[in-house]
């Protein structure tokens, strides 16, 4: 809200009440009565005591404060039309007439005044005192209306003559008007410099303002944080003198800017940009924005970690862990108080156990559970590739590097977690190099020459024996020792067959959420699927429930659509002959000695070897 106060003495106020004046909703209009003897002091006082926009006042009051106010002030003057329209006013009963002002007469009255009807006398009074002389005089001079301001119309009735107040509506309206018009003014210039004060602030780099001389006129609050100088200290001085080193052109006879240019300000590296202004063609000084290196280098790294990691988020937990068998709830739980360590996770287990869901649930129930959850499959990526994955690379590191190098995957997962699954795939020499990340937690780039910080917890899972492969030297020890922390081991699905229907139920709704009640309940209680031995474990369970959620909506059998969807008697078969074929050749193919390894005579195993060849 703008506010605009009016300063007038007894009629003038009354007089501007009449008028009726609405200002705009931004105005706030307020009306002052005070005399000469009290108006400075007053109005003063509201000037340090309360914002004001815009004062407005007339006549002597008008002349006092225009010398003491520092705040805008517009006076309300007395036109041509204003003076003829009070001597006629002032005439209809008279001939003589007096106009009496402040300290000057009214100018270019006298050069009209033979055209006038009415005899007119001009009179000036300098000090409060002096008004009720000069009223005086004019009053022996057998003038009975005298026309001037409220205050000289106030004392000459007290006088017992006719007073005439000088203003009319149109110069008091014009006054407001122009109050009004220098508040939105005002108004609009103040957002301009709060929007500036709120860039200036909040801008993410140092912004330096400097005149045509170079003596500067702004310094932010990051520019005080890139240079260690104070805004205080700063603002008047020339900035040649305070970086005598910086190289600017301040001069500007090529008018062009500097964009990017790296120099030193005191200690510091920045980046620069140096923005020449021209005002009428002529240079008017310059505008600095500085960014320290640091600070772009890990923006840098900001935005490319965020492109990054968009959907790298964990959205499952220990909840949707399903299970009733006890070694499964104890595993739940120990899981949860790995969560709260950042120690290194060993997962290890079949195929298709749950392994990488515990490591996720273990991520989602940490303090890390907001960064990124990272997974890779040591086993998916050429040795080469895997290695520029997980420590990525500087520009120019190999044929066919990315433009501007890549992040790896432990730089991307900053903060949070990376799963290594199936790390006993790891190449030997890559082992190495994640020893050194899990003892140091630092990384180098391929092709880098500086390591970089990191903050990240690791979980590793495999479905293989590592300590076996420690002892035929397929697997570092030291690394054994190190990613064997914290450990946990998930038993098959065939040792807690007992959560197979809460399992199958639970991908029943993921697949088929409208199937029928009791079809969900006769697929969960199928026999074969508590008989069968799964050694693809809840990932072959899951497999089979999605085939036969397509199969049954086709057939609308339940029987035809759960023997379609199975594949235990090739499977079995499957295995059954490879178990053959492994033991035959551990004996050298010695029949006899395979069947009493296989617990059969030696005629089902003729039999079955004459299936395995047709």
């Amino acid at each position: 809200m703008e506010k605009i106060v009016v300063v007038g003495y007894g009629q003038l106020t009354q007089f501007i009440q009449s008028i009726n004046y609405s200002p705009p909703e931004f105005v706030d209009l307020t009306l002052i009565s005070c005399g000469l003897h009290e108006t400075v002091q007053k109005v003063l006082k509201l000037e340090r005591e309360d914002h004001i926009d815009v004062f407005v006042s007339a006549g002597a009051n008008a002349r006092l404060l225009s010398k003491s106010l520092k705040t805008t002030l517009v006076e309300v003057r007395v036109t041509g039309l204003d003076i003829l329209h009070a001597l006629r006013k002032a005439g209809t009963a008279t001939d003589k007439v007096g106009i009496l002002t402040f300290d000057e007469k009214m100018p270019g009255l006298d050069e009209i005044l033979d055209i006038l009807t009415i005899q007119v006398e001009q009179a000036t009074y300098d000090q409060q005192n002096d008004i009720e002389i000069a009223i005086s005089k004019l009053l022996n001079m057998g003038i009975n209306t005298i026309v001037g301001s409220s205050y000289v119309v106030e004392k000459v009735e007290l006088m017992g003559a006719r007073g005439v107040l000088l203003y009319s509506p149109t110069s008091i309206i014009m006054a407001l008007d122009s109050a009004v018009q220098i508040a939105l003014s005002k108004r609009i210039e103040k957002k301009r410099v709060q929007e500036l004060n709120a860039i200036l602030k909040f801008a993410y780099g140092g912004i330096i303002a400097v005149d045509e001389n170079g003596i500067i006129s702004v310094f932010n609050h990051r520019a005080e944080r890139i240079t260690g100088f104070f805004r205080d200290d700063m603002i008047g001085k020339n900035i040649v003198q305070i970086f005598p080193k910086a190289k600017w052109n301040l001069s500007h006879q090529n008018r062009g800017p500097e964009l990017n240019r790296l120099q030193h300000l005191g200690k510091t590296k920045v980046s620069t940009n140096l923005v020449p202004i021209f005002v009428g063609g002529s240079y008017a000084g310059s505008v600095l924005t500085l960014q320290d290196i640091p600070s772009i280098q890990a923006a840098e790294k900001a935005i490319r970690v965020d492109l990054s990691t968009r959907g790298f988020t964990v959205s499952v937990n220990f909840d949707d862990i399903i299970c009733t068998n006890k070694k499964m709830i104890v595993l739940k739980e120990i899981g949860c108080y790995y969560a709260k360590s950042n120690s290194t996770v060993l997962i290890t287990g079949e195929t298709g156990t749950g392994k990488e869901l515990f490591a996720k649930s273990i991520h989602s129930a940490s303090s890390r559970s907001r960064a990124p959850f990272m997974a890779i499959n040591c086993a998916a990526f050429p040795e080469s590739l895997l290695e520029s994955e997980l420590f990525g690379y500087e520009a120019g590191a190999f044929t066919g590097a990315r433009k501007g190098g890549k992040l790896g995957l432990f730089e991307i997962a900053d903060g949070g977690t990376v799963f290594l699954d199936e790390i006993a795939d790891m190449p030997l020499h890559l082992q190495t190099r994640l020893l050194r990340v899990l003892e140091d937690r630092k990384v180098i780039p391929v092709g880098g020459v500086a390591f970089r910080n990191i903050d990240i917890r690791v979980v590793v899972a495999t479905n293989r024996n590592l300590w076996k492969m420690v002892i035929e030297d397929k697997f570092r020890e030291d690394l054994y020792y190190r990613i064997n922390v914290l450990n946990m081991h998930i038993p098959p699905l065939r040792e807690r067959k007992e959560d197979i229907p809460s399992l199958v139920k639970k991908f029943l709704q993921e697949f088929s959420p409208n199937l029928p009640n009791q079809v969900v309940q006769k697929v969960c209680k199928y026999h074969k699927n508590l008989e069968y031995s799964w050694m693809g474990n809840v990932r072959e369970l899951r497999h089979l429930i999605e085939r036969f959620c397509v199969l049954y909506p086709a057939k609308r059998n339940l029987s035809e659509a759960l023997r379609l969807s199975s594949t235990f008697e090739q499977v079995t078969k499957s295995r059954q002959d490879e178990k053959i074929a492994e033991v035959l050749e551990k004996v050298a193919g010695n029949k006899s000695k395979a069947a009493e390894k296989l617990g059969i005579s030696r005629t089902t195993l003729w039999r079955r070897q004459k299936k395995m060849v047709s």
